[in-house]
């Protein structure tokens, strides 16, 4: 079936509710472009869109599991079921460190900030919902990597404008981190999935820019989970997918000619080789840092407890300063740059027992994509340890518009799930009398 049909196949299977979900789900999406500091107020746009998507996929998924209510073999029925569970422990979540907040006497609207942060990931039953078929999903991550590259191309024109030869582009001002993951959505996508001829020159196309942008970012954190993504996409592509290898040769020559056209740009001067040379500055100090960040979790875990500090808490880690270097200046914030260290300090137990259960998912759907062998399903993983990887060392995990990203890999995940029927349990056969001759079943 060409790309034509297939995209008139599910034009014409999608539901009226399907259809509403999905719009709510894109617009999501295309709201988190328009974040592009930290003092944006597009994120009050981003909040009312997630609120809107929430409450529209709950009344779509209510009425059609409903309407399809049978054995509990259906996969709407038992995503339905899904979707409640997941919205009732997230709801637990929030209220639990809300409450412990406001008997904590913490700032009304700092806990509130802080609560909603990760409710993203919460949306993934919709996305499972909205995007029924393979190459629906294959068509959103793509385009989730030119939302990335349009975000990039945002900031690079910035840069341009400034006519500066050094800018950080990771700052209050250039918060935005889609492409980022938009670089990883590529590089896994062209490294583990068939794509069509056009999806893999437009990937092509997008990853100079996406490069690029990752270079004026100066992140050391940057390198080092591209560095390990790329691993696994080759190990996961030698090992499992074999009709990939040839592909891997491809992917890599394009990233060092481009690399290497950037080094070479008369258009960009002497900035390529600056930020070069900052990014490696910043890795010579790279063993402070991380005992900067070991001294962190250390201290959240000494604030939180077994019923945790609440949403509103505030730290002081003053003393992870001691770790750092007099010649570098490292700002004191009150958090925890990990996910696992904040998630205890702030709901404690509860928070804990959530962390084990997503990576408890994580590795049970991963296996499950090795078993069948599907590519995209490894390439969502390989999204996946990029964003826990990232959560281990940066706060980004508390971006809501990342985390509508990050349901989005999960929802795929879910809905592969759904693909296998629900084993039933074994029921047998009733045995009548038998004659003298012996016993026989019913039915032979």
């Amino acid at each position: 079936m060409s790309g034509v049909a297939r995209a008139m196949a599910y034009r014409i299977d999608g539901t009226p509710a399907q259809r509403c979900v999905l719009l709510c789900l894109v617009a999501l999406l295309l709201s988190g472009l328009a974040v592009r500091s930290l003092q944006s107020r597009a994120d009050v746009l981003l909040y009312a869109l997630l609120v809107i998507s929430f409450a529209v996929s709950g009344i779509a998924l209510l009425l059609e599991g409903g309407s399809r209510r049978g054995d509990g073999q259906d996969p709407i029925e038992r995503l339905a079921a899904v979707a409640l569970g997941v919205w009732l422990l997230t709801g637990v979540l929030v209220a639990w460190g809300l409450l412990l907040s406001a008997f904590a006497g913490h700032d009304v609207y700092v806990s509130l900030s802080w609560a909603v942060r990760l409710v993203p990931l919460a949306l993934f039953p919709a996305f499972a919902f909205a995007f029924r078929t393979e190459h629906a999903w294959l068509r959103l991550l793509v385009g989730m990597v030119l939302l990335g590259t349009a975000s990039a191309l945002l900031d690079i024109a910035a840069w341009f404008r400034s006519r500066e030869t050094l800018i950080r582009l990771m700052s209050a001002d250039f918060s935005s981190i889609d492409y980022f993951y938009a670089l990883l959505a590529a590089m896994t996508l062209l490294l583990l999935v068939p794509l069509p001829r056009w999806m893999g020159l437009l990937l092509m196309a997008s990853l100079p820019v996406l490069l690029f942008r990752m270079l004026l970012s100066v992140a050391r954190a940057w390198y080092v989970i591209v560095a390990v993504v790329a691993a696994y996409s080759v190990v996961v592509a030698w090992r499992w997918l074999p009709r990939t290898r040839r592909r891997m040769v491809l992917v890599g020559a394009a990233v060092v000619a481009a690399l290497a056209g950037l080094v070479g740009s008369g258009l960009l001067g002497d900035a390529p080789m600056a930020y070069l040379a900052a990014s490696v500055e910043r890795f010579a100090v790279l063993d402070t840092s991380l005992r900067y960040r070991w001294a962190e979790v250390a201290t959240a875990f000494a604030y939180g407890g077994p019923l945790g500090a609440g949403w509103g808490a505030r730290g002081d880690f003053e003393e992870a300063l001691l770790f750092t270097s007099a010649s570098y200046y490292f700002a004191v914030k009150p958090y925890v740059h990990n996910f696992i260290a904040f998630m205890f300090w702030k709901l404690g137990l509860l928070g804990l027992g959530t962390v084990g259960l997503l990576a408890g998912y994580l590795v049970r759907q991963g296996w499950a994509a090795v078993r069948r062998r599907d590519p995209l399903g490894l390439a969502v993983l390989g999204l996946w340890l990029a964003w826990g990887n990232h959560s281990m060392v940066n706060m980004n995990f508390g971006r809501p518009e990342l985390n509508v990203w990050a349901a989005a890999w999960l929802g795929y995940l879910e809905w592969r799930r759904l693909q296998t029927p629900a084993a039933r349990p074994a029921t047998p056969r009733p045995v009548v009398e038998a004659p003298p001759g012996g016993a026989l079943e019913m039915g032979d």
